[in-house]
């Protein structure tokens, strides 16, 4: 069994533009680095919890989206998250490999 799945229960969530998704769905989620965070690590951030990624939207993650911007939170397979990063806060997962399309397990508008 993996690691991941003690971990994660199975699924982790992804919060992206609603604009971004059929991209998305066409080629996975890319590693990178948030532009608004430049020097940090670069990853697929994810949360641990569909919980945590909607209290980072009432908090900080929510600032770096216009107010009017349509977001959707993707759900993604732990099974595709194979490196994860040691340095994540405790609500977070950062992946240091992409996501293929075969990982998201599906989505929905926020």
């Amino acid at each position: 069994m993996k690691l991941s799945k003690i971990l994660f229960e199975g699924v982790l969530y992804h919060v992206a533009k609603k604009r971004n998704l059929r991209s998305i769905e066409r080629n996975g989620l890319r590693v990178m680095v948030p532009r608004d965070m430049e020097g940090e690590e670069a990853g697929v951030y994810l949360f641990r919890s569909r919980e945590d990624a909607e209290e980072a939207l009432m908090n900080w993650l929510g600032d770096r989206f216009d107010e009017d911007e349509e977001l959707v939170l993707i759900k993604v397979d732990d099974r595709y998250v194979d490196e994860v990063s040691s340095d994540a806060a405790g609500y977070e997962v950062i992946s240091k490999k992409d996501i293929p399309k075969e990982g998201i397990v599906g989505y929905e508008v926020i």
